[in-house]
């Protein structure tokens, strides 16, 4: 007996001890309520149900407080749980299951995005190029951006909403693209705003002088060169920066040739090299022996820092029928050469000559002569070949490939007498020549030709004038594979400068004129700047050197 009561006593204690222990950890089937449920359709965009799912036991009401300032819901088991949020937000949302004499809680928090919306101010627009745009990021319900700024620099990602600082080198209207994605369910979504780059444009102009030949160095300055006025007249080259102010202003000075004073000295072409120093050519003692064709060599300040004479002449035999014994063009070949082309007269014989030589050394690589003077040269890009421009005394020109020897005169057309080419530039569709075509006096007209680089035949031989004269001076290739050109034509019974936009087929686009009322003006070079716009140097009889910078649609503000 005493060994059963024992057994009992023990048995009973171990009861005991069970029971307690399932009333502290609240097991299932004990009669305790549970409270707990699940999302399955967290982070969603509202407005939205992010799918309450309960998963509480032994309770028969349920009191859910949904985080977002909303009434409570009491509900039961056999009722379907459905809460809809209006509103982005992360809200504490609190389940009490009841089961009418013990209760439990539970808590989740419900992720709701909001839409997706990109949006962004545009800071500094309408600044001129080069400048920098800020682009400030006020997009909601997003956490990852992509920038296209529209220029063709790519696409920018980042998951930051700092502002954003982007560097236009060109003017014009840009169609920038935000595509903002949130990590919600939303897709993503895109904004378009247009920034728009502004072009500086000005028109310069001195008190004296004739600019006939320039470029764009590479700090985006302009370096201009002619000569001043007078008999005999000084080669002059000035600089300007982007924004027509000028920087200086030098002449070649007078003691340059044999230590004596000089008789004229004059540029005609201008280039800058990859070094930052510049070369030019033109003539010194332009006017008495001894005639000098010369290159200049001008050092990053623009000083001259060593001459190299080509040509001279220094009888007194052709005078007084001599004219012209200098450079009239040059270039820097894509192998570092410099290339020159000049013309040499005497008396009635005149010349064309063409050297090329080592930048730097000046040791000849090779020389030509042409019973035809040459007046301006040209480096095909597509075959390296070497082509120059003439222009006879009996005012017939024509295009020379003197790499090959090939030939193609400037043929006749519809009543035209005299064929001058001054200018030429290739494009995708060919060689590209402007000058003029007529009559000097009475209907001398801007020509247009467009030739294969073979030389073959001119698809395209047209003038451009309605009416009045005309002649064009320089033509290029533009950004669009298209043409610009300028020169000088009647306009409103004066002589003013002009700029036409063709496209590759020598249709026009449009043309703009430049000048002061009652005075003669004359474009002579053309450049596409760094900005997309163009620059002409001109001359005025009444002012001299005369610049004039234009916006891509040859329009000064």
């Amino acid at each position: 007996m005493r060994n059963l009561l024992i057994i009992s006593v023990t048995l009973l204690l171990v009861a005991n001890s069970c029971k307690w222990d399932l009333d502290f950890i609240e097991e299932p089937g004990t009669g305790l309520p549970i409270a707990e449920f699940s999302l399955n359709n967290n982070f969603c965009v509202a407005p939205c149900d992010p799918g309450f799912i309960n998963l509480s036991q032994n309770a028969t009401t349920f009191i859910w407080d949904w985080g977002d300032g909303t009434p409570q819901t009491t509900l039961t088991p056999a009722d379907a749980i459905a809460h809809t949020y209006a509103a982005e937000g992360n809200y504490q949302v609190v389940l009490t299951a009841s089961n009418g004499t013990n209760s439990s809680t539970f808590n989740l928090e419900a992720n709701i995005f909001g839409d997706v919306v990109p949006d962004f101010n545009i800071l500094n627009d309408g600044c001129k190029a080069d400048c920098e745009i800020t682009f400030q990021n006020i997009s909601t319900g997003a956490d990852s951006y992509e920038w296209d700024f529209g220029d063709g620099s790519g696409t920018f990602a980042t998951s930051s909403m700092d502002d954003i600082t982007h560097a236009y080198t060109k003017g014009g209207a840009y169609q920038v693209t935000l595509t903002a994605t949130g990590s919600g369910a939303s897709m993503p979504a895109t904004k378009m705003e247009t920034a728009t780059i502004n072009f500086h444009t000005f028109e310069f102009t001195t008190t004296s002088g004739n600019s006939v030949t320039g470029f764009e160095d590479q700090q985006g300055n302009f370096i201009i060169a002619g000569n001043t006025l007078g008999s005999p007249g000084d080669g002059r080259w000035i600089k300007l920066d982007k924004t027509g102010n000028l920087i200086y202003s030098k002449i070649i000075p007078t003691q340059m040739v044999l230590g004596q004073p000089a008789w004229g000295t004059d540029i005609k072409s201008i280039i800058g090299l990859s070094n930052g120093e510049m070369v030019s050519t033109g003539c010194l003692n332009c006017l008495a022996p001894p005639f000098t064709w010369s290159f200049f060599y001008h050092n990053t300040d623009g000083d001259i820092y060593e001459t190299y004479n080509f040509l001279e002449q220094g009888t007194a035999q052709c005078f007084p029928i001599a004219a012209e014994r200098d450079g009239k063009s040059v270039l820097q070949r894509q192998n570092g050469d410099i290339v020159g082309v000049g013309s040499h007269e005497c008396g009635l014989s005149s010349e064309g000559r063409y050297v090329e030589f080592q930048n730097g050394t000046n040791d000849t690589v090779s020389t030509a002569a042409s019973t035809l003077p040459y007046y301006f040269v040209y480096e095909a890009p597509s075959n390296n070949d070497i082509y120059a421009l003439y222009n006879n005394n009996l005012g017939f020109g024509g295009i020379q490939n003197i790499t090959n020897g090939t030939e193609l005169p400037l043929s006749s057309f519809s009543n035209n007498f005299l064929r001058e080419a001054y200018s030429m530039t290739e494009s995708e569709v060919g060689l590209a020549v402007t000058g003029y075509a007529g009559e000097v006096s009475t209907d001398r007209s801007v020509l247009f030709g467009l030739t294969d680089l073979g030389l073959t035949n001119f698809s395209i031989l047209t003038t451009l004038n309605t009416t009045g004269l005309g002649t064009g001076y320089s033509i290029i290739t533009t950004e669009d594979e298209g043409f610009v050109l300028t020169g000088e034509m009647t306009n409103g019974g004066e002589q003013d400068v002009f700029l036409i936009k063709l496209d590759q087929s020598g249709n026009e686009e449009w043309r703009e004129f430049y000048g002061e009322p009652g005075s003669y003006e004359s474009g002579r070079q053309v450049i596409q700047t760094s900005d997309g716009g163009f620059l002409i140097i001109a001359l005025a009889a009444t002012s001299g050197f005369y610049v004039i910078k234009t916006d891509n649609m040859g329009k000064v503000n």
